[in-house]
């Protein structure tokens, strides 16, 4: 939250982990890149921009995706 925050200029406070999804907090091909590279430079997590938009991936979702790419969640389920 704290990176797309810094990203859409919108206080963290603002985002909520539960939803609503990431998209709808103004995601655009430009900051969906940003993410994606973040994502996969931070976490080795290559993921899709089509992904990015879902709307189910709320950051919750989108932590628990990275929780299962480092192990610290057991893997399996669909955003993966």
């Amino acid at each position: 939250m704290e990176r797309m925050s810094g990203i859409l200029a919108i206080p963290v406070g603002d985002f909520e982990v539960d939803g609503p999804s990431l998209g709808s907090y103004g995601l655009d091909s430009m900051v969906g890149t940003e993410m994606r590279s973040w994502l996969f430079k931070e976490f080795g997590l290559d993921y899709s921009f089509q992904k990015l938009l879902s709307k189910t991936l709320t950051f919750s979702a989108l932590a628990s995706v990275v929780a299962k790419k480092l192990g610290v969640l057991e893997a399996g389920g669909e955003d993966e």
